[in-house]
Formats: structure tokens, C-alpha cells, sequence
């Protein structure tokens, strides 16, 4: 066989193999939901400060009390603070359905559209458990098993135990605790509708966001 020939076909191996893999993905269902925003409290190595689910962490404003929400705290419970609060942004370079270059921030909080819906992160319903007693919505945190869901839902297609019920969804896999304390959650930008003529899931064009 010609050196020739043997890339010939190795590229059309690659080709196929990219082909077979575009045809399989499909995007996911998830969209955040604005009703089941929740924080709870990180305590690990000495530090403390509230976490919520939709992209930020700290507190939102000084009309909170430290014991409703904390700032970064340490030494934890000494009431000294160092920063007020931290979120994440997320940009993009796009180029629309009308052939123009948009660029997309999606941001954590305080941004809605003219008709006052949402465009900021927002979690995804199913990765925590409400409160049993209050009925508030919370963050799943490893130190808590009753603040995890039944099931999770990005584990439901393990073939070897769907949903991981009962388990830990932590970051180095299944029941690790290599942390003093994890918190876990999935926020969506889909509700970020402002570019009207940008559709990033074709699949779906209700889907908005980056």
C-alpha cells in the first residue's frame, strides 16, 4: 500500500468517525428556572461565605446581616470579611442568522429584559432536595446528604447506577470527599434573549443565551 493511499484513508476514517459523532449529539434539555434560585453556606478549610445557584457567591448587598449572608469570612465566625461578593461572566464571539459578529455576555444577576424576565444565569431544576422542614428551595452540599436529590440528573445514563441515588455528585466522581466541603449546581443562560436573530441550539429555537 502506498503512503499515499494509507492517508487517504485515514482521513476518510476521521471524517466518518466526526460525521458518526455530529449525528449522535444531542443538546440537552435543561433550562434554568428564576423560582428555584436557593444559596447555602460553604464552611471549608477556615473560610465561610453563602454560594447560590445562579453564578455567585458572597452577598448581595449590606442590608444583609453576615448570618443571613455572608462575605468571604476568615477566619470563619470572626466577623472578618475580605471580599463582598464574586459572580461569573461568560462571553462569546458569534455570528448571528443575519451573517452579523454579536458579542454575547451572559452575567450572574440584576440584568431583565423590557419586560422584566430574566436575563441572567439561572439553575437548572433537579440537583438538590428543598428544605424538608421549611420547603425552601437549597444548594446541594456534600456535608448535607439531605440537601441531595433522589437522583441526578446528569448521571441518569450511567449504565452502571442511574442517577447515582443516594451518592454524592462529587468532582473527583462518585462518593469522593476529597474537600472539606463541595456545593454542586447547574445554572443555564437560556433565558438571556436579547439577540434575536442568534439561535445557539438549532435543534431548539426557543433555547436562547450563548
Amino acid at each position: 500500500m502506498t503512503k499515499t493511499l494509507k492517508i487517504l484513508i485515514i482521513l476518510f476514517i476521521s471524517l466518518m468517525m466526526t460525521a458518526n459523532i455530529d449525528a449522535q449529539y444531542q443538546p440537552g434539555k435543561e433550562r434554568g428556572d428564576p423560582t428555584k434560585r436557593a444559596k447555602g453556606q460553604m464552611e471549608g478549610n477556615k473560610i465561610r461565605t453563602t454560594v447560590f445557584n445562579f453564578g455567585m457567591s458572597g452577598r448581595e448587598g449590606g442590608q444583609y446581616p453576615i448570618s443571613v449572608q455572608t462575605p468571604y469570612e476568615w477566619p470563619k465566625n470572626t466577623g472578618n470579611v475580605y471580599l463582598a461578593m464574586l459572580g461569573i461572566f461568560v462571553g462569546g464571539e458569534v455570528v448571528d442568522n443575519n451573517g452579523e459578529v454579536q458579542h454575547i455576555i451572559d452575567v450572574y444577576n440584576y440584568r431583565q429584559s423590557p419586560e422584566g424576565k430574566t436575563w441572567n444565569f439561572e439553575p437548572v431544576p433537579g440537583y438538590s432536595k428543598p428544605n424538608l422542614k421549611t420547603k425552601e428551595n437549597q444548594v446541594a452540599t456534600s456535608v448535607e446528604p439531605d440537601t441531595w436529590p433522589d437522583s441526578w440528573p446528569d448521571r441518569i445514563n450511567d449504565a452502571v447506577d442511574p442517577g447515582w441515588r443516594g451518592a454524592w455528585n462529587g468532582y473527583f466522581g462518585k462518593n469522593i470527599f476529597n474537600a472539606d466541603q463541595e456545593m454542586f449546581y447547574r445554572a443555564s443562560d437560556d433565558k438571556y434573549s436579547r439577540y434575536v436573530n442568534y439561535f445557539p441550539d438549532e435543534t431548539d429555537l426557543t433555547r436562547k443565551g450563548l
